[in-house]
């Protein structure tokens, strides 16, 4: 398994023709990808495992805190991204029907979780020895490209869909934790339109037109489903792309602030400080300091 550089200098870990991968975040992955990416969402599915330390991870409306040997499951199309992180955590991103498709009672199983009354729940029981040394197993396979470790990776996915199965580790539509979650497609257009759009002025009105809601439908929807406002998710998204500017290029601050979307640079500023509790200038000097010590 090959380490793949092209996001960012972050190392993804992936075979061809084989449709995983894999993510081992650590200091300088986070430093040099993950924070700064904004909630998202692939019709992939995702399994995080906490190796050390804590993270915090937000999966469609929930917020999730995570210590070392927690397992957390996204299901495919879900919103979901990490919140903050201070331990190292590795994430599986993968296909699961295209991955896990043997026999017909296989691909039977697998269908079965796409029906929106029935997914895996987002967090596993601590208690669940058996499930964590399975994803031990999983990522000392992808970490370290032992030969012929994609049959053991086959086999690791396989043992983990069936504890799921085993231990009924599902929500339905009676204990369903996510009731937002059919609000996603959306939301989903918002995002999207954010991402290709948050360099230019941005009104409500827009964002509820992306949706097809009327805006005072749409803010009350988007906070139900984000946890937050259209603007604080605005805001948040474009200095997080700020960050990625004041990192990689050394374009003065009213340049990067403009480029985001902040005509004010005060404003900008301003903004920054709130999320980031520094101004742009000492948030570039620390992470200066940082990554030269």
């Amino acid at each position: 398994m090959k380490q793949d550089f092209s996001n960012n200098g972050a190392p993804v870990y992936r075979t061809e023709g084989f449709p995983l991968a894999c993510y081992y975040v650590d200091d300088a992955f986070w430093y040099a990808w993950t924070k700064h990416r904004p909630f998202h969402w692939h019709p992939q599915v995702e399994i995080v495992y906490v190796l050390s330390g804590s993270i915090t991870f937000m999966i469609g409306e929930e917020s999730i805190p995570a210590q070392a040997g927690d397992i957390l499951f996204v299901n495919s199309g879900i919103i979901h991204g990490p919140v903050e992180r201070n331990g190292i955590y590795f994430s599986i991103v993968y296909d699961a029907e295209e991955l896990i498709d043997s026999t017909d009672r296989v691909k039977e199983l697998m269908k079965t979780l796409a029906h929106d009354d029935r997914q895996i729940i987002s967090v596993f029981p601590r208690e669940d020895t058996e499930l964590r040394s399975n994803m031990q197993f999983l990522v000392e396979r992808m970490l370290y490209g032992i030969p012929g470790h994609e049959l053991s990776i086959l086999s690791g996915l396989y043992g983990f869909y069936g504890r799921v199965f085993e231990k009924n580790y599902f929500n339905t539509a009676a204990n369903n934790s996510l009731p937002a979650v059919k609000q996603l497609p959306r939301i989903k257009p918002v995002l999207a339109y954010i991402e290709e759009n948050y360099m230019h002025p941005i009104t409500l009105e827009d964002l509820a037109e992306a949706a097809s809601l009327h805006p005072k439908y749409f803010s009350k929807l988007f906070k139900s489903v984000m946890n937050e406002s259209p603007s604080a998710y605005l805001n948040e998204y474009r200095i997080r792309q700020s960050c990625d500017l004041l990192l990689n290029t050394n374009a003065p601050v009213i340049d990067v602030a403009m480029q985001c979307g902040f005509n004010d640079s005060s404003y900008f500023v301003s903004v920054f400080r709130k999320y980031k509790h520094v101004t742009p200038l000492q948030y570039r000097n620390s992470a200066y300091h940082i990554e030269n010590s």
